[in-house]
């Protein structure tokens, strides 16, 4: 298996038998940006858009260290791919970048202004952070079912995800409203910013410790 696909079309034109001619290759994080609709730039990237080849600014090249994302045995109760840890790494950190389509406020709390890339990492990593919930189809109603419920405070961050799934398939069902609205979100979606920031009395907003 592979995270890497190559694209090709049949070559047919001119003398000689058909042939496959390689067009360019699809990543994980090609397909993670098409789903939250949404340029993630790190970086490592050159251009803020593979379309329009609008460079990045010039930034001060670093050396990674990939290893971080390899699991001991001791972390995380519930297993993620290396992989998917690296895709939700880099979307906390990386989507409240002012050039993407999202508001720059959206992930507030995971700015490296207020958090660096390392840290975040070691919080996504804590065997308390990612849980696995499964939904019973017979009884969803079940109190062990709902993240958030009308007029109840929490202090907590969701974001969605399914490690079981290539295509990332996670998703919640929505009731807002006096009406009862309902939809439905899938993977990479995400409730409560506002419960894990406070405001300062300079007007600047904080993490909470």
């Amino acid at each position: 298996k592979s995270h890497l696909a190559i694209v090709q079309r049949v070559n047919n034109e001119g003398e000689g038998d058909p042939f496959y001619e390689v067009m360019g290759i699809v990543t994980l994080e090609d397909i993670i940006e098409e789903i939250i609709k949404s340029e993630i730039l790190d970086e490592t990237d050159l251009y803020t858009d593979n379309r329009k080849k609008q460079r990045v600014p010039h930034r001060e090249r670093k050396r990674h260290d990939f290893s971080l994302f390899k699991l001991s045995d001791s972390e995380m109760r519930v297993k993620i791919s290396p992989q998917l840890l690296l895709a939700t790494h880099r979307f906390m950190a990386t989507a409240a970048n002012p050039s993407a389509s999202r508001s720059p406020l959206e992930v507030e709390p995971f700015k490296s202004v207020y958090l660096s890339e390392k840290i975040l990492l070691r919080l996504l990593k804590h065997p308390n952070v990612i849980q696995e919930l499964k939904c019973d189809e017979k009884n969803k109603k079940a109190p062990e079912h709902y993240l958030y419920q009308r007029n109840r405070p929490v202090d907590y961050f969701v974001l969605l995800l399914q490690y079981t799934s290539f295509f990332l398939q996670g998703k919640v069902e929505v009731e807002v409203g006096k009406e009862g609205l309902r939809f439905e979100n899938g993977a990479f979606t995400y409730y409560g910013v506002p419960a894990i920031m406070t405001t300062a009395c300079s007007g600047i907003p904080v993490s909470k410790p």
